[in-house]
C-alpha cells in the first residue's frame, strides 16, 4: 500500500515524505481522525489541570511515545485543555459544513 495523501494541515512526522491534501492542491474542508482524553462536563479546573499534567508528563517519556503512539502510526500532539477544546469545536463546525453540503442532517 502507497500512501497518496494526509489530511492534516501539515505534513506528518511519521510519513515526511506524503504530502498533504493541500499542497496537492484541494481546498474543500478537512476533518481529521483524533484520540483525546475528556473529562465529564463541570469537572473543576484544578482537576482538569493535574489531569492535564500527568497525561502530559507520561506522554512525553520517550519510550512510552514510542511503544504508546508512535508504533501504533499515531501522532502524539500534548495540547492544553483550552487548546483541545478549540480543535474540537472547529472540527465540529467543519464537519457540520460537510454533513449539511451532503444534503444531510447533524444528529
Amino acid at each position: 500500500m502507497t500512501a497518496l495523501a494526509i489530511d492534516s494541515e501539515r505534513r506528518s512526522p511519521l510519513v515526511p515524505d506524503v504530502p498533504t491534501l493541500r499542497e496537492l492542491g484541494y481546498r474543500g474542508d478537512i476533518t481529521q481522525v483524533y484520540f483525546g482524553l475528556v473529562a465529564p462536563a463541570g469537572t473543576p479546573a484544578p482537576i482538569i489541570a493535574r489531569l492535564n499534567e500527568e497525561f502530559v508528563r507520561i506522554g512525553s517519556r520517550p519510550a512510552f511515545r514510542s511503544k504508546n503512539m508512535i508504533d501504533l502510526g499515531l501522532e502524539p500532539i500534548l495540547d492544553r485543555p483550552a487548546d483541545f477544546a478549540r480543535y474540537l469545536e472547529e472540527n465540529r463546525v467543519v464537519a457540520e459544513r460537510i454533513v449539511k453540503a451532503a444534503g444531510l442532517e447533524p444528529q
